[in-house]
């Protein structure tokens, strides 16, 4: 059989959130079908910790068909960082040309007959290599940019401001090179598809994660969840719109329901910046944990209190797989021929809308059982549906 590299920015870990769930689970069914798989995952600094380092010894031990390798990027200068941008038209922090020269190494021993790619950081690695390639497409890594301006109070002109706009310039005057040689282009969330679209991107297919563990109708513990890292802009804008003005909102319904909200994912030293959060007993920051599953299961709502306005997250549409009810807070770029509110998801347009759904959540039985019930029918009629993993694979091996 053939011989697959799969590239990825993280750890890949079936109990993940994050789309390197589907990273390992497409690894896995290749290898299944007899496919040599090798993982090769950029690791920055938000990875390098006991846990992983365990997983991943742990999962090369036990599995025979696949193995994953770890390149590290050595960037250390600000001047490396903006040279790296502006000669390599590279993302930063993550790609330099010592991490270029492991690829090629391992590309070198391996010979892959093909390089699939999860996610924009590995496109740009791998731009210039001949090698037949499959992409896994998210959200154009220009608008990511764009979204941390308009996120910023004021617009200073720092060298960070330069360096994000050269960034933005050249993303857009290479984009179609990063994945005009791609076979297939899958994309992970329907509003992007517009996006890649209007760029005329043309070899275009769907893929959405996998299905959860279905949550209990009422969970003893009344707990929101929210998912994430510190490193994303999305958890920040959430945790700092929950930080500096929902809490003391929400504390109404703490005292009323004993109500809790877990916080889940790598936070490090950057959550003592919310100090608003960090003195209530009642939210909890959880860290890396081994196993999302349970926490999808045990809690009462997905709480994504974001206005972050560039598409439907992962996280969201693991909640539908699941049927765990998703709560927002003014995101309003959604399809609104797939989402209604009230009907399959809760999108709160300002704090008073927030409360009411909250509430409704936790009092009302019938509403809860009325969202998680269509939210999960969403998910498996009109997205999950001819857009499964098998039907993936099938497209890779018809590639290879």
């Amino acid at each position: 059989m053939s011989k697959i590299a799969i590239f990825c920015h993280g750890v890949p870990n079936l109990d993940s959130n994050q789309p390197n769930a589907d990273t390992l689970m497409h690894a896995k069914k290749l290898s299944a079908s007899g496919h040599e798989v090798k993982i090769i995952s950029i690791y920055n600094e938000i990875y390098q910790s006991d846990e992983t380092q365990e997983y991943y010894k742990k999962f090369n031990e036990n599995e025979n068909n696949i193995q994953i390798i770890i390149i590290h990027p050595l960037l250390n200068s600000y001047f490396k960082k903006i040279s790296n941008r502006v000669i390599l038209k590279l993302y930063p922090n993550l790609i330099d040309k010592e991490i270029i020269k492991q690829r090629d190494k391992i590309l070198n021993e391996f010979k892959p007959d093909l390089v699939i790619n999860f996610f924009e950081r590995a496109i740009e690695l791998n731009r210039s290599i001949k090698i037949k390639k499959i992409n896994f497409l998210s959200i154009p890594l220009d608008l990511i940019e764009i979204l941390r301006f308009k996120l910023n109070l004021k617009m200073l002109l720092t060298f960070s401001f330069l360096n994000s706009l050269i960034f933005i310039i050249s993303y857009k005057l290479r984009f179609k090179y990063l994945v005009y040689d791609a076979k297939i282009n899958f994309i992970s969330c329907p509003q992007s598809y517009d996006v890649f679209k209007k760029r005329k991107i043309n070899n275009l297919r769907f893929f959405f994660p996998l299905n959860r563990i279905k949550p209990k109708n009422l969970p003893k513990n009344k707990q929101l969840l929210m998912i994430g890292n510190l490193k994303s802009t999305f958890v920040i804008d959430a945790l700092k719109h929950l930080n500096d003005e929902l809490v003391f909102e929400i504390e109404k319904l703490k005292e009323e329901f004993n109500l809790s909200i877990i916080i889940v994912g790598k936070f490090e030293n950057e959550k003592y910046k919310y100090k608003n959060l960090l003195n209530k007993d009642w939210i909890i920051f959880k860290g890396w944990v081994d196993d999302v599953n349970h926490y999808f299961k045990d809690s009462l709502a997905l709480f994504v209190p974001s206005k972050y306005k560039l598409s439907v997250r992962t996280k969201i549409l693991d909640a539908f797989s699941s049927g765990l009810p998703v709560i927002t807070y003014k995101a309003n770029n959604f399809d609104k021929k797939l989402f209604k509110n009230n009907e399959n998801i809760i999108c709160a347009d300002n704090s008073d809308e927030l409360i009411l759904g909250l509430r409704n959540i936790l009092v009302n039985k019938d509403f809860r059982s009325h969202i998680s019930k269509n939210s999960f029918r969403t998910y498996n009629k009109k997205i999950y549906v001819e857009k499964t993993i098998d039907q993936n694979i099938n497209l890779i091996e018809n590639n290879l």
